[in-house]
């Protein structure tokens, strides 16, 4: 016991590799359990539907087990990962990449919007010179205005001009 300080860190040591033990046995029967019914299932399946279909012939049990770690193998194992994962993959290269992508989309977005209301355009200008410092830091940027709220105001600008006189003349009609 050269390592422990007394008999109770030993045997606290010990509780807890033994309940690790039982967590690796439990999963690992939980595993292959699941596998064993999916194997089942993907039979099922197969021969339901995919012999009807694709006039494919029938496959065995282990044939349906094998098609599930073959499905397994190419589209992943699940589990959708922690959010280090998905820091790791944010700061990968296919991250960097689909990051450079939104926002080239979204300057040509803003480009074509602006192009086609060049009133939202002078707005977002106006708000910018009115924004000091301080309020920048504070409030959210002009950006931030989402574009339901941008919808609404179009749609009430096209209702003051137009709206009422369609909608009238749409229940004289009716």
């Amino acid at each position: 016991m050269g390592k422990y300080k007394n008999v109770d860190d030993y045997a606290n040591q010990m509780e807890h590799t033994a309940k690790n033990f039982l967590k690796f046995v439990f999963f690992a029967v939980m595993g292959v359990g699941l596998a064993a019914l999916m194997g089942v299932v993907v039979k099922w399946l197969w021969n339901g539907l995919v012999t009807d279909i694709f006039d494919l012939r029938a496959i065995s049990y282990w044939e349906g087990v094998g098609l599930f770690f073959l499905a397994k193998i190419f589209f992943g194992f699940g589990g959708g990962g922690s959010s280090s994962s998905n820091k790791k993959k944010d700061e990968s290269v296919r991250g960097l990449v689909g990051q450079e992508i939104h926002e080239a989309m979204q300057k040509e977005f803003r480009s074509e919007y602006y192009t086609k209301f060049p009133e939202a355009s002078a707005d977002q200008e106006a708000d910018n010179e009115e924004t000091t410092t301080a309020e920048a830091d504070l409030s959210p940027p002009a950006e931030a205005r989402t574009h339901n709220q941008e919808e609404e105001d179009l749609y009430d600008q096209w209702w003051a001009s137009q709206g009422e006189k369609q909608f009238e003349d749409f229940l004289k009609n009716k």
